[in-house]
């Protein structure tokens, strides 16, 4: 019976310390997991910032360049006008195309 008690003991100290390891294995992959959670974060944010970032640089190089085209869209007129003023002329001197 002695023998039993003893046996117990051990089982019941080798069992408590299982727990104990399968406890703080629990605890390390929680933290784990925090700690991965927390990182994809920050790049999920970072990558977000750059991304909002290139957006407004885009707009604004959208803006310059529709300034642009509404610039060459006013010469354009312009120079039609000259020109249709030139053929005018041309046609009401005996020029010919």
């Amino acid at each position: 019976m002695k023998m039993l008690a003893q046996d117990n003991e051990y089982i019941n100290e080798a069992s408590a310390t299982i727990y104990q390891l399968s406890q703080e294995e629990k605890v390390r992959l929680q933290c784990e997991a925090r700690e991965d959670y927390y990182r994809l974060q920050r790049g999920m944010q970072r990558r977000m910032e750059k991304l909002t970032f290139e957006k407004y640089k885009l707009s604004s190089q959208n803006q310059e360049l529709y300034s642009e085209i509404q610039q060459l869209s006013c010469k354009n007129g312009t120079l039609s006008a000259e020109y249709e003023k030139l053929l005018l002329w041309a046609k009401e001197h005996g020029y010919k195309d």
